[in-house]
């Protein structure tokens, strides 16, 4: 650690195997550098994700939850076999990535970049993952622009996976969004096959707006264009469900979700004691 910058590394072992040997063991190698310049700050990183043995065993008790990569595969690649899962060979997965944070008078800017690539046995992974935001705040208002992407599995038939994933999580990036479809801070109940909070295959654009009424009560209200990145009907699962379109009919062709609008209004009851009241409204489109 220096006056500027900050360098960590750091390794996790997320699952312990029960076979002899550290057969099933999955770890992760992280890297990252913090580096500020004036009002800049940018952060490199890298993860490195390694399963000794991802395969789906299926003899005596051992099945694929004992690679502690069930998730990985069934939940973000569409089905348990996407990834092969050939008994005895190992899966790595590698992701490079920036952020990159800077303030210019008024304004916060926000940018993130990752691209993710790997293999096990006959499969490759492609992946990536994009995001920029900017903030303005003016007086008692202020508003923000933000842009999300990431990539999705546009062919579960091929040997290609491009579905974004980040290594020990059990779908993609974890996000706070729209109030529905992003799974807000309230709503446990977000509509059959919406993305939550875990990102793949989003393409989504949102605008937002604040204003201070005064020291205790504030309003804001934003509104989203949420879309599928991939428009192939073979397309990956979403949390587990089929993308069938966003009404749940169609061949999956269907890249348009629709467009959520959020209100909310907050109140300072006192100090670290807010009263938030919240109205989220979903417009599904094709």
């Amino acid at each position: 650690r220096a006056d500027n910058y900050i360098a960590a590394l750091w390794w996790i072992r997320t699952h312990e195997g029960q076979q002899d040997a550290n057969g099933y063991d999955t770890a992760l190698l992280n890297l990252i550098l913090n580096y500020k310049a004036g009002n800049h700050r940018f952060a490199p990183f890298f993860i490195y994700q390694k399963a000794n043995d991802a395969g789906d065993q299926r003899n005596d008790d051992v099945t694929a939850t004992d690679s502690g990569l069930d998730s990985i595969t069934e939940t973000t690649y569409g089905r348990r076999d996407r990834l092969g899962l050939t008994d005895g060979e190992p899966l790595d997965i590698y992701v490079l990535g920036l952020r990159w944070d800077a303030k210019f008078g008024n304004w916060d800017v926000y940018a993130f970049g990752a691209y993710e690539s790997g293999d096990h046995d006959s499969v490759d992974i492609s992946a990536y993952a994009f995001e920029a935001k900017a903030t303005v705040k003016m007086g008692q208002w202020g508003a923000w622009g933000r842009f999300m992407y990431a990539s999705g599995d546009e062919d579960t038939t091929d040997n290609d996976v491009e579905g974004w994933y980040v290594p020990g999580m059990v779908q993609g990036s974890v996000s706070d969004w729209a109030g529905l479809w992003g799974h807000g801070p309230f709503d446990r109940n977000a509509p059959d096959g919406a993305h939550t909070k875990e990102i793949s295959d989003l393409m989504a654009f949102g605008l937002g707006f604040w204003y201070d009424f005064s020291k205790a009560w504030q309003g804001k209200f934003a509104v989203w264009n949420i879309n599928f990145a991939e428009d192939g009907a073979n397309s990956q699962q979403v949390n587990g469900l089929p993308r069938q379109g966003s009404r749940g009919k169609g061949n999956g062709t269907d890249t348009n979700i629709g467009n959520e609008l959020d209100f909310w209004l907050t109140y300072n009851v006192m100090k670290n004691m807010k009263l938030h009241t919240l109205f989220n409204y979903l417009l599904l489109g094709d």
